[in-house]
């Protein structure tokens, strides 16, 4: 089981993604790009939660236990010591292929990158990565609201390999999400 998961990018996806981490008992790392944004993005949390407070679906001591596990950074170097990270940042090629050259940088070489794209190819992303690397992306795409949605589609690049598979499997199951295994194609199943 891992008890520590770093996510990049506190958007929509990226802010349920930690907050599903973190509901399941997972300490999170989350990296924004700015003061501002994570600011904000830490405040959306809350208030995400409070909702579910108000419809009975959380209780306040669940709501600051989760906070409790999300611990947020401005630096990429914060995920160092995680041996699962998530990009969840928006949907542009180039943006996301230097998110991973810069992780390659920082994460362990056995560290597993998992991409949140639902339009993308991973195969052509890996291709800024050093082949060790390639073998270690592995794609899973979170349906929105992601702490709702019991489904996640679990994507092999044309590199990647096992370990990093069941790696993106066991967290999807420890978060327990129904993993659906789908062909690397664009807008995978859901999307489409």
């Amino acid at each position: 089981m891992l008890e520590q998961v770093g996510v990049v990018g506190g958007g929509t996806a990226g802010r349920g993604i930690a907050r599903a981490l973190a509901s399941s008992g997972i300490e999170v790392v989350l990296v924004e790009t700015s003061a501002h944004r994570l600011e904000r993005v830490l405040e959306q949390l809350v208030e995400g939660m409070d909702r579910d407070i108000a419809r009975w679906a959380l209780t306040e001591a669940e709501r600051d236990a989760i906070l409790a596990r999300i611990h947020s950074s401005l630096k990429l170097a914060a995920l160092a010591s995680c041996r699962v990270v998530v990009e969840a940042i928006h949907e542009d090629f180039r943006d996301k292929q230097n998110l991973l050259r810069q992780l390659d940088q920082v994460c362990t070489p056995d560290a597993v990158l998992i991409s949140n794209t639902s339009t993308l190819s991973l195969t052509d992303l890996a291709r800024v990565l050093p082949a060790h690397r390639r073998e270690r992306l592995v794609g899973l795409h979170f349906q929105h609201p992601v702490t709702r949605v019991p489904a996640v589609e679990l994507v092999r690049g044309r590199e990647t390999g096992d370990p990093a598979m069941h790696a993106a499997r066991a967290l999807a199951e420890q978060l327990d999400k129904q993993v659906v295994e789908v062909s690397e194609y664009p807008g995978y199943v859901t999307t489409r």
